[in-house]
């Protein structure tokens, strides 16, 4: 397990094989690129505000206004789980953003559309909250 902690801006947890782009500023976003077998967990911090964050999997594109989310990759497959706030998902080269909103769960496989929807991950779920509680620890020290 690895945590990377920007600034207020974001808090990064790569569970598993699953490699991550750190995020960059593209054009008006901060984007990256996730690949590999495992999770990806990520929580928008207070600096983020009226940033947009967007991510790159084999079988899905994601774009992030802020929240507490999940992304499960293995090859082929991607399945996104949302805490707080919303996530819009697409399939790559797509147009058609489809909200996920906090609570739900969106799985797309790299050969076409969403194969699954439905309320997210029991065990994402008790995840998320624990980093959702200690990011917020961590930014109401002085």
């Amino acid at each position: 397990r690895l945590e990377i902690l920007d600034e207020g801006r974001f808090f990064l947890q790569l569970n598993g094989g699953v490699e991550v782009e750190l995020p960059r500023r593209h054009g008006n976003a901060f984007a990256s690129t996730v690949s590999g077998a495992g999770t990806l967990r990520v929580a928008t911090g207070p600096r983020f505000a009226g940033e947009t964050y967007r991510l790159f999997t084999e079988a899905a594109d994601l774009e992030v206004t802020g929240t507490t989310f999940t992304v499960i990759s293995s090859p082929g497959e991607s399945c996104v789980c949302v805490l707080e706030g919303s996530v819009s998902a697409c399939p790559p080269g797509h147009d058609d953003m489809q909200p996920i909103d906090a609570g739900g769960r969106m799985t797309f496989h790299d050969y076409g559309r969403d194969v699954g929807q439905g309320r997210m991950l029991p065990n994402e779920e008790a995840e998320l909250s624990r980093i959702a509680a200690r990011y917020q620890e961590l930014f109401s020290q002085p």
